[in-house]
């Protein structure tokens, strides 16, 4: 790196996982949802809208973190609030993500 040149996080390509085999699916990530949350929700769907609230959202996290060594943020599923986008928020891979 060249000088002061400080590094823009658009230019940094997200890390991609070893084992495509750990990649959880959508309908994967939707499952836990709505065990967590008691109903059925279709993974493109806002789990804001099925009644999520801060306690599940930890336990979500939690989940997600122990099926996949994934942790994320409550920040995260703020940003990613459907089980499709969650999907490929941990399908990019890395050991913590989210918002610091």
């Amino acid at each position: 790196m060249k000088g002061d040149r400080t590094i823009n996080e658009s230019e940094v390509p997200p890390p991609q996982p070893a084992d495509d085999s750990a990649k959880p699916t959508a309908e994967e990530i939707a499952e836990i949802c709505s065990t967590v949350i008691g109903v059925d929700i279709p993974p493109e769907a806002d789990l804001f809208a099925f009644g999520l609230h801060s306690l599940n959202l930890v336990r979500i996290v939690g989940a997600i973190d122990v099926l996949y060594g994934v942790r994320l943020t409550a920040l995260d599923i703020h940003d990613h609030p459907t089980a499709l986008a969650l999907a490929l928020r941990v399908g990019a891979g890395s050991e913590r993500i989210g918002h610091d």
